[in-house]
């Protein structure tokens, strides 16, 4: 028999449940009655087939399933559920063939023809001029994606144009390619995909010779298609061919709702099951309501009758809203299975699965990732917030009468503040900003018409602005087009954009991109305009087709159908008015706090769940309620919690539904905020400076350690935090201010100076360092470096070259060193690097830790340790080089300097977290000696008690890195 045929030859698959599923099984067989929303850990629930199955077989009664149904046969990573219950095979026989030499052959067959070999791709990296070298197989078999990821990993690195030269030899040709990227690079790389067997086999040969075994003996084979009558529905015609006879139905969630619920009600079936009920909530958000409230209306009248209601709910950025819906249910038992205590608790509760993955069951390993991949930058563009915050404070002092006027006008602006295109201009051209509601046009001039007639000094004042700003952009273009025009020009070369703005915004805009000569990159699909759908995810595939990133510049909010998670984007850059960013900012760090994403319900006494359920919920019982009690407020109240998101996804789909946020900011005491049932007593502690003295300004966005006695620390924001779990562990751990994570981050120690300052172990680290492990050397890549001094002076360097800039544009120009600051901090900003903020640029050369006497001379300990990647630092010299020009600004001594710093930093996070095996062999001796001394530190210092972060925004100026009175805090709502 040909290979060929041989692999037609079905291979079975023996189908184990996890513990889970397996239990959920069971309780269904006991018939439990009422209404459950059960919150799945999983993004799939793969063994619905199998429940089905069982049910039907066991009880005999009609069970129901809506869900996604596949259209016809496609290859499917997970087919859909109709299509792997017509697959499913019962096998009661246990004892395979004893024919020894026929299970011999067909193992072979099975080796040899049946499955395929695959091809793997080998990264081979070699330094050029060192006896360095790498070697590792790559993630992906595609040798253009491993291609562009080992480009972008060693740019990231490195910086750009470090690879001389890439050589790439595919399996079954004799052809090699070559191609050299920089002849002055540090770096070759070989990509080698070969065809070969990837690691073991998963799969058991003797599951096949088990089915083969038993065709002689029928009565073993059981196929529950053939058992149980079973009907899948996928659109009105299947319904009206249906006699309502069958006993398994899968139903399309895509039926409408006036087909969907009265068919429901006929079929009289005994068990409903919903794939995912999510799809239906989210319709709150973006539907119009359109699908929840048949839904609700539903299970409502349903509510008394003995029916069994599973509702799985498998997309987290969605559970803010299911307190809504079992409110508007009025009935409905939430059985929480995904929150990270009680995962912990399934997971090591003698847990079982299959071995091997399959369609039909889900494994520890598939539950979703909760980490964003790609990078979030938020690009203020502060001309749109001076001239739109003017408009906003004229428009409060308006007194409507007409509300339909007022919601128009008022949307009119907020869309205008954020828009690319013109202002002003012929009204019935794409590319000027207009806007329509019941039944009116509103462009600038009809607004001012409106206004006219409520408040004629309002609209004179408008009129103002009319002349001083609107009057001069005709003709010209938005600044915010201008932006984004100028960030297109400079990441076009090596990416692909997609540019998101509002849905109206779309054609008016490509318009004014074809007028500024990008038509070509349109035609060639380098640059797309759209809004948050899923346009931008088919953009991930083409960019990875093209070898080159994908870039996602946006005006909007992503749309709450859109999955923050799931997509491979490099970058998002958001990009507008200081308020729009904040409001931008805000829905994304909802979607993305697991008291949002995954809500903490508990079972009351008389509610039905599995026994798994209870028994893992009552063991983490203790611990979810004081986690919980230590924040305010940390589940979402009723309709609360979507306000933002409303707010937000309504106005990027639809302008009827406007929300009226011109409300004035509110400066409240923070007491209010963090300790609403407790009042705090003031201390008369008195802080003196320290090196880290710096007081934060009012309207900074900060960071706050909040003890359980009403006393806490402000953190400025870019700094970096060290903390210890406060059980004693000896690990001590390093974050960044601004790391999500903080927002789960509780119960840990910060270590605090002699007077009681919060104080980071940089420069503790460092006097060690130059104490106990000065002559150690070092070698990364093509760098080496004798001892540890000379590693850190390398590491320091560019912010001394910084502060020798700045002092030569102190003398040449004869400015002050305020004005110095501010020169300094623009160059470098325009020159492109990742930082965009002034402020926090020029922290680099103003900000540091504390002085270190070294072999070499003294050295400050900086703040912010090296921009965020090596590009960005070549591109800080080049702004350097032309102010001071030196022959030690070259590429290569920033490539030095950059990768200088992230040594030390890889080194002091492994000693101080505890993981030497992290380390290089030549550094864990050092490791040995200087982890005592980091234990001796932690154990004789003073220690502040954390019991959670928050991050807030000042309403006066305060001093940070100080133990303070929270009461005597106040901060802007």
């Amino acid at each position: 028999m040909g290979t060929d045929k041989l692999r037609k030859i079905r291979l079975f698959w023996k189908i184990v449940p996890n513990k889970l599923e397996e239990r959920y099984i069971e309780w269904l067989c006991s018939k439990p009655k009422g209404q459950f929303l059960i919150t799945w850990p999983w993004n799939e629930v793969r063994f619905l087939p199998l429940i089905a199955s069982e049910y039907a077989i066991n009880e005999k009664e009609k069970i129901a399933i809506i869900g996604r149904i596949q259209e016809e046969e496609k290859d499917l990573f997970v087919p859909t559920m109709n299509t792997t219950f017509g697959k499913l095979v019962y096998l009661n026989n246990k004892k395979p063939s004893k024919y020894q030499n026929f299970k011999k052959d067909l193992f072979g067959c099975i080796d040899e023809d049946i499955i395929k070999m695959t091809e793997n791709v080998h990264i081979h990296i070699r330094g050029i001029g060192t006896k360095i070298t790498n070697d590792y197989l790559c993630d992906t078999q595609s040798i253009i994606r491993c291609k562009r990821k080992i480009i972008n990993e060693i740019n990231e690195m490195y910086g750009e144009d470090c690879i001389r030269e890439i050589t790439t030899k595919r399996a079954g040709r004799s052809r090699v390619t070559q191609e050299v990227l920089n002849e002055n690079g540090y770096f070759d790389v070989t990509l080698d995909r070969r065809l070969e067997r990837s690691g073991k086999l998963e799969y058991t040969k003797s599951w096949e010779l088990e089915i083969l075994s038993a065709f002689n003996e029928n009565e073993k084979i059981h196929i529950p298609s053939q058992q149980v009558k079973y009907k899948v529905i996928k659109s009105p015609h299947d319904i009206e061919d249906d006699s309502v006879n069958n006993i398994v139905y899968f139903i399309s969630e895509e039926l409408h709702s006036e087909i969907l619920y009265p068919y429901l009600k006929r079929l009289g079936v005994k068990v409903l099951i919903f794939e995912n009920i999510d799809c239906f909530i989210k319709d709150i958000i973006y539907g119009g309501y359109q699908r929840y409230w048949p839904l609700v209306d539903f299970l409502k009248e349903r509510k008394e009758a003995i029916f069994t209601f599973l509702m799985f709910s498998t997309e987290p950025e969605i559970r803010h809203l299911h307190n809504k819906f079992a409110n508007d249910v009025g009935s409905l038992t939430i059985q929480t299975l995904d929150t990270a205590k009680r995962l912990e608790l399934l997971f090591n509760n003698e847990w079982s699965e299959s071995k091997y993955p399959n369609p039909y069951s889900s494994m520890k390993s598939q539950i979703s990732h909760t980490e964003i991949k790609y990078e979030i930058i938020y690009e203020v563009v502060n001309e749109i917030d001076e001239i739109f915050d003017e408009i906003d404070q004229l428009l409060k002092e308006l007194k409507w009468e007409d509300y339909n006027l007022k919601k128009g006008t008022m949307k009119y602006f907020k869309d205008m503040r954020k828009t690319p295109l013109d202002y002003i201009g012929d009204y019935s051209r794409y590319e000027v900003f207009k806007r329509k509601k019941i039944g009116i046009e509103f462009t600038f001039e009809s607004v001012m018409l409106f206004i006219n007639g409520i408040d004629e000094d309002i609209c004179n004042k408008l009129t103002c602005i009319h002349d001083n700003f609107f009057g001069k952009c005709r003709g010209k273009r938005n600044v915010l087009f201008k932006k984004i025009d100028e960030l297109a020009r400079e990441l076009i070369n090596y990416s692909i954009i997609t540019i998101v703005v509002h849905p109206y915004d779309c054609k008016g805009f490509e318009h004014l991109l074809i007028k500024e000569g990008f038509e070509e990159y349109l035609k060639n699909n380098l640059i797309a305009v759209t809004s948050w759908s899923t346009e931008v995810g088919h953009r991930c595939v083409q960019a990875t087709s093209m070898d080159k990133k994908h870039i996602v510049i946006s005006t909007e909010a992503p749309s709450i159908n859109f999955n923050l998670y799931n997509c491979e984007i490099d970058k998002v850059i958001f990009i507008g008015s200081k308020k729009n960013l904040d409001k931008i900012k805000e829905i994304i760090e909802k979607r993305i706090t697991e008291s949002f994403r995954r809500p903490v319900t508990f079972l009351s006494e008389n509610d039905d769940a599995p026994a798994i359920l209870k028994k893992i919920e009552k063991e983490s019982h203790t611990f979810e309620t004081l986690e919980d009690d230590s924040i305010d407020s940390p589940l979402p109240k009723n309709d609360d919690a979507p306000a933002i998101f409303k707010q937000i996804e309504k106005e990027s789909h639809t302008f009827e539904t406007l929300e009226d946020d011109s409300i004035d900011s509110t400066v409240i005491e923070i007491k209010d905020v963090l300790f609403p049932f407790q009042t705090c007593e003031k201390t008369s502690q008195s802080i003196s400076g320290t090196s880290t003295s710096r007081y934060l300004k009012s309207g900074e966005r900060i960071l706050i350690a909040i003890a359980s006695n009403g006393t806490g620390i402000l953190f400025p924001m870019n700094t970096t935090l060290h903390y210890r779990v406060s059980e004693g562990i000896p690990k001590i751990e390093e974050i960044e201010t601004s790391d999500k994570r903080l927002n789960s981050l509780k119960n840990v120690e910060i270590y605090l100076g002699k007077k009681e300052d919060y104080r980071s172990f940089k420069t503790k680290f460092v006097e060690l360092m130059l104490d106990k492990g000065a002559d150690i050397s070092i070698e990364a890549g093509v760098f080496k470096w004798s001892n540890f001094p000379k590693l850190l002076y390398d590491s320091v360097s560019w912010t001394k070259y910084l502060q020798k800039a700045k002092k030569t544009l102190i003398l040449e120009r004869h400015i002050k060193s305020k004005d110095a600051d501010d020169e300094l901090a623009c160059r470098i900003v325009n020159s492109g690097t990742s930082a965009r903020d002034l402020d926090y640029v020029k922290i680099w050369w103003k900000g540091y830790e504390g002085v270190v006497d070294t072999s070499i001379g003294k050295l400050r300990i900086p703040f912010v340790e090296h921009p965020r990647n090596a590009d960005d630092l070549r591109k800080i010299y080049k702004v350097i080089n032309e102010i001071i020009s030196d022959p030690g600004l070259d590429d290569l001594s920033a490539l030095k300097s950059y990768n200088a710093s992230m040594i030390i930093q890889k080194i002091r996070r492994n000693v101080l977290g505890g993981t030497p095996e992290n380390l290089p062999k030549k550094l864990r001796n050092s490791y040995q000696i200087l982890r005592p001394y980091i234990d001796e530190i932690w154990s004789f210092s003073d220690t502040f008690y954390v019991q959670y972060f928050e991050r807030l925004i000042l309403a006066e100026d305060m001093p940070a890195y100080k133990i303070i009175n929270l009461s005597d805090v106040s901060l802007i709502k």
